[in-house]
């Protein structure tokens, strides 16, 4: 079956970035969504139903923070967790849109209510079926099952079209990946890979049932560990592990490139005699992979469209060949025949099959085998996303400030693991009420808050690796708002930059140092606005805190205890701070056996923002039993009223 074509890029709007403070009374975040590309079955969602050779806004949503393609259809998820989708809803028999099964074309985003979904993190498709990651590692998808794509023991003919539990048996999760062939991928917190659904083309890397999740194997009954992310393709599957990646499945266009065209049940390396290295992030298209190293760009496999983007159009490659043209790229994506990639100034790059438009220059005459810059799109975008068998692509790090519209609450019951009914939903809305003196953001209360005890007028709150790339919050005065920000690593290299919210808030992506580099001393980073300079901070803790959210009077603390050296877990400490100087322990609780941890403490009466810190105690080696104490860093949050 052909895959469609269909692009989504995030677009920042000019002067505004990501703010990490979220609150109840505040907006969410995130960002509009922009096609281009096959739309004749309602994928681009610009309310029109027809294919658009340049990017067109998708209609009505404005805080899209990740997205998601499949043959026909798309999905986003929203700056709250909920998640919207539009394109072909198939009916009983798969209900793609997850809304029941309405047998239409959704031409514009709706959204996908009928679970409740209001944590969302990921979002993958394939032909079938769709999955959704959850904040707190599971897993909820709708579809046909056909392939056992549910992971819970069901068959075929036991699909959903409304969202259901799905691999039940895992938990942990981190992220997904889906072949348009019905394979599933999921990446654990602990760095193993587990896999189910379609086995053939050996796209699962293991032995056994196919409807239930199994590790892949490194090699026999030996388990594929410390993997950082996870991607698929039509009939083959790759990991990150290290700088290094593995690939596994059908190799008949040489898309494991070994150096070989034939299939491998257990993962090989990529490379062959000569392995890719320092690797930071991977993508995967029908039957071309991409690898994004140092900056560069290298590609293998099918070649026949140009997607190797090596100048050298229907020539296939089974080792890696360098992406012509292309420096300073950040962040990369691969859909059925297209390549793209997105540079340290926000723009993006494309080259492949242009047969629908997919690769957004306004044309559709010939294909591209090396990379052309989507114009219209300008700079300022922050990240991409692709779908094996579509197009799409995503602006990740800048985010809108201002202008996100919160959808209407919805409560619904949520289906039972594996069956195929709903309860039906109820759904109360309210109209929004404005003010006629507009009362300072929580955004703006946190950073207040944040830069008066640094006593600095610019610094950085956080950074931590995430999905490959180095995720960076900060804060600065607010007369600094509108002003550019660069991040600098080891306090030299220029790796991303940013813009300063009218709150006072910023943040942007970075790419991840080499693997050599990222545990030590010197992988450090700091922000710098004109002669203004943040202390720097280390990448690798071994206690990390996600930014606070503050709602119906909680505030809601995650993040980890990372292994191996938090195991077992120690108590930890919650500890709050209202003003400079005043610091109280609030709450205190154990982890996960994985270190993970989700926990609530009530919102401080009277108070704007706060500032929050962990610590516990961790070992001081693997193979030594004391224990030293650790802290996160502060995160601060401007809570509701």
């Amino acid at each position: 079956m052909a895959a469609s074509a269909v692009v989504l890029a995030l677009v920042s709007a000019a002067g505004s970035t990501t703010s990490v403070f979220a609150g109840a009374s505040r907006e969410p975040e995130g960002s509009s969504l922009e096609a281009w590309g096959e739309g004749t079955r309602g994928q681009l969602g610009d309310g029109i139903g027809a294919n658009s050779s340049t990017p067109v806004p998708v209609s009505g949503v404005t805080c899209a923070v990740a997205a998601a393609v499949n043959e026909t259809d798309s999905f986003a998820i929203l700056g709250n967790g909920t998640v919207e989708g539009w394109g072909v809803d198939e009916g009983n028999e798969h209900g793609f849109l997850g809304d029941n099964g309405s047998n239409t074309i959704a031409v514009k985003p709706v959204p996908i209510d009928e679970a409740g979904i209001t944590a969302a993190v990921g979002v993958t498709a394939d032909n079938d079926d769709v999955d959704v990651l959850l904040a707190n590692g599971t897993i909820i998808g709708w579809g046909s099952n056909r392939s056992g794509q549910f992971g819970n023991g069901s068959g075929p003919n036991e699909g959903s079209n409304t969202p259901v539990a799905i691999a039940t048996s895992l938990s942990g999760v981190s992220a997904l990946a889906a072949s348009d062939q019905g394979a599933t991928l999921a990446l654990l917190s602990d760095g193993e890979v587990d896999s189910w659904g379609e086995a053939a083309g050996n796209a699962l890397g293991r032995e056994g049932s196919g409807n239930i999740p199994g590790p892949v194997d490194i090699a026999a009954k030996t388990p594929l560990i410390g993997a950082r992310a996870v991607g698929e393709g039509a009939s083959f599957s790759l990991a990150l592990v290290g700088g290094a990646v593995k690939a596994w499945g059908e190799g008949t266009n040489g898309q494991l490139g070994n150096g070989k065209t034939e299939a491998s049940k257990l993962p090989v390396t990529v490379g062959g005699p000569t392995p890719l290295e320092d690797v930071s992030e991977i993508a995967a298209g029908s039957n071309f992979a991409l690898a994004l190293v140092n900056g560069n760009v290298k590609a293998w496999g099918d070649g026949a469209h140009g997607q190797l983007g090596n100048g050298e159009e229907r020539e296939s490659n089974s080792l890696p060949v360098a992406v012509v043209n292309l420096t300073d790229i950040v962040a990369i994506a691969a859909t059925e025949e297209d390549g793209y990639a997105l540079d340290s100034s926000g723009r993006v790059w494309a080259w492949g099959s242009n047969k629908q438009g997919e690769l957004g220059t306004g044309s559709s005459a010939s294909t591209h085998d090396e990379p052309v810059e989507i114009a219209d799109l300008g700079s300022g975008n922050a990240g991409l996303a692709g779908g094996v068998n579509g197009t799409h692509e995503i602006s990740l790090g800048a985010r809108a400030s201002t202008g996100c519209v919160a959808p209407s609450k919805t409560e619904t019951t949520m289906s039972n693991p594996g069956s195929g009914t709903s309860s039906a939903p109820t759904q109360t809305s309210s109209t929004p009420t404005t003010s006629a003196t507009p009362s300072p953001t929580p955004g703006a209360a946190a950073a207040k808050l944040v830069l008066k005890c640094t006593a600095s007028k610019l610094t950085l709150t956080d950074l931590v690796e995430q999905n490959g790339h180095v995720l960076l919050n900060g804060a600065a005065e607010s007369s600094l708002a509108g002003h550019k920000v660069k991040i600098l690593f080891n306090g030299s290299k220029l790796v991303a930059t940013t813009t300063v919210a009218a709150d006072g808030l910023f943040s942007a992506r970075a790419p991840l140092p080499p693997p050599k580099l990222r545990g030590s001393n010197s992988s450090r980073y700091l922000a710098e606005s004109g002669s203004l300079k943040s202390l720097d901070l280390k990448l690798t803790r071994r206690l990390i805190l996600d930014p606070p959210t503050s709602a119906a009077g909680k505030v809601s603390l995650s993040g980890q205890v990372q292994p191996p050296l938090g195991k077992p877990p120690a108590t930890v400490l919650v500890q709050q701070q209202l003003s400079c100087g005043a610091t109280k322990t609030v709450a205190h609780f154990k982890p996960s056996a994985s270190g993970h941890f989700t926990v609530s403490v009530p919102t401080p009466a009277g108070a704007t923002a706060a500032i929050y810190r962990l610590s516990t105690k961790v070992r001081g080696n693997t193979s030594s039993a004391k224990l030293f104490p650790t802290d996160s860093l502060p995160e601060p949050v401007g809570l509701s009223s």
